[in-house]
């Protein structure tokens, strides 16, 4: 489990498409910061592993989606 997590955020990271170091700088960037902000970050990336059961690309198409969504409204 521990590897797959660090399959998806390496893998959300390259979907947000910058330098990590600067991914709170973008759009997406900035709303993953909001939702992880009051959290640990590796809990709330865990509820999207789980609900796609354990797919990192499933996942991350699903936390792009919500990101947009947030971002839009």
């Amino acid at each position: 489990q521990r590897e797959t997590l660090r399959k998806f955020w390496i893998s959300l990271l390259a979907e947000i498409n910058t330098d990590p170091s600067k991914v709170v700088e973008t759009p997406m960037g900035d709303e993953l910061f909001f939702m992880i902000a009051l959290e640990n970050p590796d809990s709330v990336l865990l509820r999207w592993l789980r609900a796609r059961k354990w797919n990192v690309q499933a996942a991350v198409q699903h936390m792009m989606e919500t990101l947009k969504w947030r971002q839009e409204w």
